[in-house]
Formats: C-alpha cells, structure tokens, sequence
C-alpha cells in the first residue's frame, strides 16, 4: 500500500464530500468548475452497487481501501477521482457507511480533515 496513493484517496473522499453536499443543496445548480464532471457522476452511478453490497458485507476502513482500488482499476482513475466517485457512490445509495469514509479520513489524512464528509 502506497501513502501517497492512499492520501490521495482521502483527498477524493474529502473533495467528494465537498461536492455531494453541494449538490445536495444547491438547486438549481449552474455549471460551476468545481463540480464533478458528468464522467464522474456516471462512474459513481455505476460504482454504487459494488460499493454498497462490498460495505454491507464488511464496513470496515480495510475493505473501504479494497473497495477504493477496485473502483480505480475498474474506472481507471486518478485516486483524487476514485475518492470522489467512490464518497458520491456511499452517499447517495448507503449513507450509512459515511462513518467508514470519516474514519478513512481520520486515519489517513487527519491534517486535511477540516470539513465533514457528505
């Protein structure tokens, strides 16, 4: 397991965090740069199933980094894009497991955890 690639990914999950809140709340929402493209919206679409059946089975912060290399090898991602699909994936279809996504966080990236995931 590579940190940097690991910090990457709390990196995404955090940015993810940031933008399914946003999406969330704002309605109706004008093109913004900082929105998640359509590609990656699609993929967490797509991804979800997987990402919520793989975090019903074992909600654990070990099977969320299993769950993170999946989805990259699947999607072939960047980590940072991965954490985002990923985090919009968990908060939209199992939100319950958002507490796994903080704990990643905690762990991996606690200097960069200054704002909540989803």
């Amino acid at each position: 397991m590579r940190p940097s690639l690991i910090k990457a990914f709390s990196l995404g999950i955090i940015a993810g965090s940031f933008l399914t809140a946003a999406l969330i709340t704002v309605a109706p929402a004008k093109a913004d740069p900082s929105d998640p493209s359509p590609a990656l919206i699609r993929d967490a679409v797509q991804a979800e199933p997987f990402v919520c059946q793989s975090l019903k089975d074992d909600p654990t912060v070990s099977q969320l980094i299993s769950v993170l290399y999946a989805v990259a090898a699947a999607d072939n991602l960047s980590a940072a894009d991965t954490g985002t699909v990923v985090t919009m994936a968990v908060a939209d279809g199992c939100p319950q497991y958002i507490p796994v996504l903080r704990r990643f966080v905690q762990i991996y990236a606690p200097d960069t955890a200054t704002g909540k995931v989803a």
